[in-house]
């Protein structure tokens, strides 16, 4: 498949995982925090930081499956685990500069969990299993020493 016939297979992923990005940073941008109603919920902040960041992996790992077909399994996984956990540092980070908002470490770690979750429930849903050429990860038998 040529680049362009793979760009033209994930466009409408990747423009859902652009635009939700985009949601992610808009919402993260207003100084308006959780509704009074929903603080009465303990730890509400962290489960909408699971379920928001779990979303963006699943979209991140769907674009990269049609934009990157070998990309399997394990590697893949990684790196959607990787770009959603980074977006999510950095979306905190960004949070840090915005009046009413604050950077929390917590809520990073519940961004990358929510990333960990999704992407390994997509893997066991789709049944994905690490590439054959996995050998090169564990050492191939040839290369190994008695």
């Amino acid at each position: 498949m040529t680049p362009q016939a793979r760009l033209r297979a994930s466009g409408p992923w990747l423009a859902a995982t652009v635009a939700y990005a985009g949601l992610i940073v808009w919402l993260s941008s207003t100084p308006q925090r959780i509704p009074e109603l929903l603080e009465v919920i303990p730890a509400v902040d962290k489960v909408i930081h699971t379920g928001e960041y779990g979303l963006f992996a699943l979209l991140v790992a769907q674009t990269l499956a049609r934009l990157w077909p070998e990309l399997d399994g394990l590697p893949r996984f990684l790196l959607a685990l990787t770009t959603a956990g980074c977006f999510g540092i950095s979306d905190e980070v960004h949070q840090a500069w915005v009046p009413g908002r604050s950077a929390s470490v917590y809520d990073a770690l519940a961004d990358l969990l929510g990333a960990a979750l999704a992407l390994a429930g997509r893997m066991l849903w789709v049944q994905e299993s690490p590439p054959a050429n996995l050998a090169h990860f564990q050492g191939s038998p040839e290369n190994r020493r008695p």
